[in-house]
């Protein structure tokens, strides 16, 4: 086999070859004792070429040849000879060339001419071949002659360190290993580099998750190693990602906490996301606030108070979540969604304040005017209907029917009673303990109650804004107050102009219960805060006129009374309710 750079030279050579193929084949004989007597008779049909045992292309100083003969039929011997030398160099297939030049081979057999390859070219002993040395492994000199002292550098392999130097071929090449040198035998020389891993190390900050870490709590590993992190269990958080810190490109952890290890110490930590929960909230028709952000477990949410248009808000009412009843404008966060929704009721706010209750020139139990002062309440826009009475309590006691015309023919415990289931039904507090006829208020209790009557003349009065009307909202009652009539009874809630604060039939229609005891104003205190009037009594205190009495029973500080077990279809009620707690 004839390498591609030898090629110029053997057309040089091809009219030689040719020429002095009969010439050459009579040196060989001449140089072969046992052919002189040989008779040729025809010539060798088959080819002649040369292979290196190595299977390089390029024959070299020390490396072994291999004649072959393409005619495995024919039983031929070989002779080596270098060009321009009569003597033979071997007369075996296999040959070694000790020196640079061109050489052929001769293929003989008996009865045959002698056939001959084309020359071919014997180079300088080769650059040492050097095995897993490493980036920019180097020989010194790369080319070199017998003798020749050769040192070797190793390069770089990443992650890890050079050990020594092994003679790969010949296997019994001596090489220093403190210099790496060697000396150059007069052949090819192939030496190999041997390694040591190196241990990196390998560091994983868990986040702050007990139980994350490196599968089987490998603290160093080598090059090409596989590493499986391990994620623990981390409460109230969700893993995020594996974040390399070092080395700072290059590496990438899989979705399964998966990466080979480069050549280099590696520093990984655990991110997690803090869970956090959504707040809804159910706002009812027209109602409008702002949803509270995502909160976590534990943090405190503040609620907004919502708004509505003709309601009052009372309290946010848990329907979903691990929550206790929420009675402020806060709550802390459980570990979920929670859902709200916003309870309200029809009141009108009535802002706290003093006034002068009572009336100078008005009936002698109107007398004396005192001063009094009030904490904000909340006050119903009509007196109860029939509508809302009969959903409560399942029975309509009217003589004048009509589902928007105010109750009527209730006695004063009923009112109470219907106070509380309403509480009950809004998710209140009852204000008032009942046993028999024996009724008292429950103390920091935020359920509806009767108003007192202090509160309920404030509020006809518009906070003594309408303290110079004799009604509430006019000093016409036809205005304001259903009144007079003779026949008919009752009118629907709201016919009437409402006063300023937007309370309606606060004069006429019906007369309401209030909480009091009947009793006159001389035994009463003056400047008393939220006055709950006498503590015995036999009757409790009406207000307001009825739809057959006088315009004048429909003043605003008219008083009238009844006993709290009578019935009659010109009395009902309305309530009122404090502010809740989440106002304080």
């Amino acid at each position: 086999m004839i390498s591609r750079k030898h090629r110029v030279f053997g057309r040089a050579l091809a009219a030689l070859a040719i020429v002095g193929a009969v010439a050459l084949a009579a040196i060989s004989c001449n140089a072969d004792p046992e052919a002189k007597n040989s008779i040729k008779v025809k010539t060798l049909s088959g080819d002649v070429t040369v292979k290196s045992l190595d299977g390089e292309a390029d024959f070299t100083v020390g490396m072994t040849l291999e004649a072959v003969y393409s005619d495995t039929d024919a039983v031929v011997s070989f002779i080596w000879h270098k060009v321009g030398d009569a003597e033979p160099l071997g007369k075996e297939p296999n040959f070694t060339p000790q020196s640079e030049g061109d050489y052929t081979v001769t293929a003989r057999a008996s009865g045959y001419h002698d056939k001959t390859s084309a020359p071919f070219m014997v180079g300088k002993i080769p650059a040492i071949k050097i095995t897993d040395g490493g980036r920019d492994a180097s020989a010194s000199p790369a080319i070199a002659e017998a003798d020749d002292k050769v040192t070797l550098t190793a390069g770089e392999k990443d992650g890890y360190r050079f050990d020594k130097w092994v003679a790969v071929k010949p296997d019994d090449l001596v090489i220093d290993e403190t210099y790496h040198t060697f000396i150059m035998p007069a052949q090819a020389v192939e030496v190999r580099a041997t390694w040591t891993a190196i241990d990196y190390d390998i560091k994983v900050d868990a986040g702050g998750a007990a139980g994350t870490g490196i599968e089987g709590d490998k603290t160093k590993a080598n090059i090409g190693d596989e590493i499986t992190l391990v994620r623990g269990d981390y409460t109230e958080h969700t893993f995020k990602a594996w974040q390399v810190t070092k080395p700072g490109t290059g590496l990438t952890v899989g979705e399964d906490g998966k990466f080979i290890m480069p050549a280099s110490d590696v520093e990984i930590t655990a991110v997690w996301d803090l869970n956090t929960y959504n707040t809804f909230l159910i706002l009812g028709d027209g109602g409008s606030a702002t949803t509270p952000p995502k909160t976590a477990k534990g943090d405190t949410v503040a609620l907004p108070v919502p708004e509505r248009g003709g309601y009052s808000f009372l309290y946010w009412r848990v329907d979903s979540g691990d929550v206790s009843p929420i009675p402020g404008k806060t709550f802390e966060m459980p570990g979920g969604d929670v859902t709200l929704t916003a309870i309200w009721d029809d009141f009108v706010r009535v802002a706290g304040g003093t006034f002068n209750m009572g009336a100078s020139d008005g009936n002698s139990d109107e007398r004396p005017r005192r001063g009094v002062n009030l904490s904000t309440f909340y006050m119903d826009k009509y007196p109860v209907t029939q509508k809302d009475y009969q959903s409560l309590m399942s029975a309509n006691p009217s003589q004048h029917r009509g589902e928007n015309r105010p109750v009527e023919n209730v006695s004063w415990h009923e009112a109470v009673a219907y106070a509380n289931r309403l509480s009950e039904s809004k998710g209140l507090a009852p204000a008032y303990n009942i046993s028999g006829a024996n009724v008292t208020v429950v103390s920091g209790s935020n359920g509806y109650r009767l108003a007192t009557e202090a509160q309920w003349e404030y509020a006809a009065r518009a906070r003594a804004g309408d303290e110079h009307y004799t009604y509430s909202g006019s000093n016409d009652a036809s205005l304001v107050a259903v009144h007079g009539r003779t026949s008919g009874g009752t009118a629907n809630v709201g016919t009437l102009a409402a006063n300023s604060l937007g309370l309606y039939d606060m004069s006429g229609n019906v007369y309401e219960w209030v909480w009091d005891w009947y009793g006159d104003y001389n035994n009463l205190a003056a400047n008393e805060t939220d006055p709950q009037g006498p503590t015995t009594g036999n009757n409790r205190v009406l207000r307001g006129g009825y739809w057959g009495g006088p315009a004048y029973s429909a003043r605003s500080t008219a008083r009238a009374w009844n006993a709290p077990t009578v019935k009659d279809s010109n009395t009902g009620f309305r309530l009122v309710r404090p502010m809740q707690k989440w106002e304080e």
